[in-house]
């Protein structure tokens, strides 16, 4: 949301730019001004009543006309150029926007496995106590790493130690440092006190 704000304000001021640009021509170009105004002062003269340069200044407005066109040229070709940068600008902005939307369609993707995921795990946790030892360990064993570790968060106290007695000791010993190396994991103690109880 930043980023398409960012890109909104950058277009406000380019196009705030591009019109101020527009009205400050005679800034732009002073010596064009200086030109016309000269111009206009010669003609002021004629028609005073200024003969000697009358047949000097016939053609000038066809000059002052010539030199408005080639004014309007390139103004309407900066516009062009303007905006042809400001599609280019546009464009990468609806790219921009269509990747951050595929990004945002893998994360609720993801967030609802993680549900689902641990939806499954609440239900193991309910009724791994109530299992045999042997029912347990062929349970476990058929379960991933990450079902495992959201299996073990659900569960409290006897249930925790059950769990990783009924692990080989090899993946308890993994479960362990998977679950220490969580950001925010606050579970050491308790592993630690489960773990020593496992065979």
């Amino acid at each position: 949301m930043k980023l398409v704000l960012r890109l909104l304000l950058a277009l406000v001021s380019f196009l705030i730019g591009l019109v101020g640009m527009y009205f400050a021509m005679p800034y732009i170009a002073p010596q064009r001004v200086q030109q016309v105004q000269q111009q206009l002062d010669s003609l002021r003269a004629v028609a005073e009543g200024d003969s000697i340069q009358a047949d000097s200044l016939v053609f000038d407005p066809v000059a002052l006309f010539i030199d408005s066109l080639t004014a309007t040229r390139d103004t309407l070709h900066q516009l062009r150029d303007s905006i042809r940068i400001l599609h280019q600008q546009l464009t990468h902005v609806h790219q921009t926007l269509q990747q951050l939307q595929q990004q945002l369609q893998q994360v609720q993707q993801r967030l609802s496995s993680l549900e689902t995921q641990r939806a499954k795990a609440k239900e193991l946790a309910a009724t791994i106590t109530r299992l045999e030892d042997d029912q347990r360990r062929a349970l476990l064993s058929q379960l991933p790493p990450e079902i495992l570790d959201l299996l073990y968060l659900e569960t409290q106290g006897r249930g925790r130690t059950l769990l990783l007695q009924s692990l080989p000791p090899d993946q308890a010993a993994r479960l362990v440092r998977r679950l220490m190396q969580k950001p925010g994991g606050s579970q050491e103690p308790a592993l630690t006190s489960a773990g020593s109880q496992s065979p």
